[in-house]
């Protein structure tokens, strides 16, 4: 028996997967992959493989769409009115956008705002607000509707800030020590490091490796952790 098509177009949703029938054919979905993180194209829309189905803005362009670490961000302005903000002050709704969380295949969620340390609050299509953290599973923090004695948005955001600055402090700490350490490292295989001449220009090497690339018009041996060189004619350094 042979089925023609006429004037319509019926999706289906067969293992997740969308296909469309047109009278000219098949249109079968394109999978793009953004950090691991899979999304279906459909003509000109995008669609993730949640649980609960979401489909994007038409006409969006596949370079829009970012990944960030541990989410997807797609641009989106069909933002709930009951969507809450972390910074209210500087941010509006167009800030906010569609987000799905690698690792997570319930739905995708709104994304409300970033904090110091770089995690994200999301809320979910229940109005349903949870603090999402890279390499942990997103914690549920407050509700459009909180329960009895439940905490309200603006006083877990108020917490989170404060315990995202301290985070983001610690580590800025621990990166400048971490570069300091790296700094003094250095300095001390300059101690050992000699002159060595490729061309007309001099470096330091390290056994076989070069310290000091050869671009220096003349390179003293090193003293400490101090080395003079000339940089152009009777300009040293």
């Amino acid at each position: 028996m042979i089925f023609l098509i006429i004037r319509t177009v019926a999706v289906e949703i067969i293992d997740r997967l969308y296909v469309v029938y047109r009278p000219m054919g098949i249109l079968l979905p394109v999978v793009f992959s953004y950090g691991g993180v899979e999304l279906l194209r459909v003509g000109e829309t995008f669609h993730s493989r949640t649980k609960k189905a979401y489909a994007s803005m038409n006409g969006l362009h596949k370079d829009s769409i970012c990944f960030y670490e541990y989410y997807l961000k797609i641009p989106d302005y069909r933002v709930p009115k009951s969507c809450k903000l972390v910074d209210s002050v500087w941010s509006t709704v167009f800030d906010v956008f569609a987000c799905l969380l690698a690792g997570d295949d319930e739905e995708v969620y709104w994304c409300c705002g970033r904090l110091a340390d770089r995690s994200i609050v999301v809320m979910d299509g229940a109005g349903r607000y949870y603090h999402v953290e890279k390499g942990k599973r997103k914690r549920y923090i407050a509700a459009n509707l909180p329960e009895p004695g439940e905490q309200d948005f603006d006083t877990a955001v108020k917490k989170l800030k404060e315990e995202a600055g301290q985070r983001a402090e610690e580590t800025d700490r621990q990166k400048r020590r971490n570069e300091e350490a790296k700094r003094r490292k250095r300095l001390e295989e300059i101690r050992d490091a000699l002159p060595y001449r490729m061309g007309m220009k001099w470096g330091l090497k390290l056994g076989e490796r070069i310290i000091v690339p050869p671009k220096y018009r003349k390179i003293l041996p090193p003293v400490g952790v101090y080395c003079a060189f000339e940089e152009s004619a009777c300009r040293w350094g």
